[in-house]
């Protein structure tokens, strides 16, 4: 990959005049056929004639006061029984009063030993972020999540990892660690149990379906084709358990012309919106890096789990949840959506906040940023912030009433207010003791802190499968023997899925 990389001018003199010839749409559809990696860039109004975002629904006629209408967003997920989507906007004051009436009426302060979940049993068929992180939030709620891969293609975010900075287990064999040491998988998939299921033999998928008759929901963040040809539709798992609820979430849904495309969080930053619209005014394309649309994708799934338990309160059925990480990341980006239905393009604007007469990021004289915003004049200090350390600036502006901090380095965020009451101290069985963040939510002030650390690869499977489908060692014998069940991941798996991630 890194020989690719130092040839990369020299590859795209190659590949330029195949792009140059063809619209970006003609390219998307060779991506869909040829099964690449590969998204296109789309704003707000590329959105109101998309053919895949129309085949879901997604969009809407939303009334507007005094006659005027737009289009919007109606609903974040597709659901059966969800209600018909808002199609008009309240007038103003029509809607005062709405917590009160309908609200109901507050929990116990108390908080519930083990946790405002803990009957609730997940499984999760996830990879890397957005599966995992859905998991993560209703792990710390309290229900007891199950994380199951696969011993030939494991979790591809557990690594191959760095080894550089391994001083902790120096002596340690480095392919002894890999699948266990990595920081991303820890943090995401604390107060998880795992079993090790190989789901394409026969054998495996019989134990599958076996805990899937004592679940409540299936979380998967696969590409749409997977379930599938797993036999493991939402079909198939009603057919053993009426009440299951199953959480569908490929990149761009499990529905639609797309709906096949492969998704990292770069690609659905472009197809979602963020990438039209990431970076300064002079800029073109850009993407985060960050793989922002994988939390926001794993909230919206916890969320849209939460509202399938109350809707199978009154059913007695589960349900299948399609979500797609474009829409939920479009969500965020709302506004966009309605500016272009209205004939407004909505352009970048960089580090700079709507409706202020001065935002953005400054310099200090120490190498520090400070982030700045407010509408009393503070230019002065501003044109000169590389005279003063970054907490002497922010102090001169706020001695004139401008908003500032100090921008932090993720090292040291954990020691500073008030982010040191978000970090949490977990030891791990291979990786010592380590820092994570907490759940950003609280139930009646208390923090949710997890319950155990990340587990191990194989770490419950018998135990998992005797407590929920009453499965003893020893008729699972056959199954172990054969490999559906237990043992260690394959190494070549990870060098696998980094490959082809490299080759796309």
């Amino acid at each position: 990959r890194g020989r690719r990389r130092r040839n990369c001018e020299e590859l795209w003199s190659e590949l330029e005049p195949w792009y140059a010839a063809r619209t970006r749409s003609e390219i998307f559809e060779a991506a869909l056929a040829g099964n690449w990696a590969l998204g296109m860039v789309l704003a707000g109004r590329d959105l109101l004639d998309d053919p895949h975002v129309a085949s879901r629904g997604y969009l809407g006629t939303v009334e507007l006061p005094k006659g005027a209408t737009a289009r919007a967003p109606v609903r974040p997920w597709k659901a059966p029984d969800t209600g018909e989507a808002v199609a008009r906007l309240a007038e103003p004051g029509e809607d005062d009063g709405w917590f009160a009436r309908e609200a109901r009426p507050r929990a116990p302060a108390e908080a519930p030993a083990r946790g405002a979940l803990a009957e609730l049993r997940v499984l999760e068929l996830t990879q890397a972020w957005a599966g995992p992180f859905a998991g993560r939030l209703l792990g710390a709620l309290g229900a007891d999540v199950v994380k199951v891969e696969s011993q030939r293609r494991p979790d591809g975010w557990r690594g191959p990892s760095a080894f550089g900075d391994m001083a902790p287990h120096a002596g340690r064999d480095p392919k002894e660690l890999s699948v266990e040491i990595s920081t991303a998988y820890n943090g995401l998939n604390r107060s998880k149990r795992h079993c090790s299921i190989d789901l394409t033999l026969e054998a495996g998928r019989d134990a599958f379906l076996d805990l899937v008759r004592a679940a409540d929901v299936v979380i998967a963040n696969l590409t749409a084709r997977v379930l599938p040809n797993l036999r493991l539709t939402f079909d198939d798992l009603s057919a053993v358990n009426p009440r299951i609820i199953l959480v569908n979430m490929p990149a761009l849904g499990a529905t639609g012309p797309f709906r096949d495309a492969v998704g990292y969080g770069t690609i659905v930053e472009g197809m979602g919106g963020l990438g039209s619209l990431f970076g300064p005014p002079e800029a073109g394309a850009r993407i985060s890096q960050t793989y922002y649309p994988d939390p926001v994708a794993g909230l919206h799934a916890a969320l849209a789990v939460l509202s399938m338990l109350e809707r199978r309160e009154t059913t007695g059925t589960g349900g299948e949840i399609d979500l797609s990480h474009q829409e939920a990341l479009w969500l965020q980006l709302g506004e966009v959506i309605v500016e272009a239905s209205r004939g407004h393009d909505v352009e970048r604007i960089g580090n700079r906040v709507p409706g202020t007469g001065t935002s953005g990021v400054w310099p200090a004289r120490d190498g520090r940023w400070v982030a700045v915003t407010g509408d009393a004049a503070c230019d002065d200090l501003l044109a000169s912030s590389h005279d003063r350390s970054a907490e002497e600036l922010v102090g001169a502006l706020r001695e004139r009433g401008v908003g500032a901090r100090e921008v932090l380095h993720f090292a040291e965020a954990s020691g500073v207010a008030p982010m040191a009451d978000a970090v949490e101290s977990l030891a791990h069985p291979v990786t010592g003791t380590c820092d994570y963040l907490r759940v950003p939510l609280r139930i009646d002030g208390l923090p949710l802190d997890s319950r155990a650390p990340a587990p191990l690869f194989d770490q419950h499977t018998l135990e998992v499968l005797e407590e929920w489908a009453g499965r003893s060692a020893d008729e699972l014998a056959p199954a172990v023997e054969a490999g559906a069940i237990g043992g260690a991941p394959d190494p070549r798996g990870l060098r696998e899925f980094y490959l082809n991630r490299s080759r796309r």
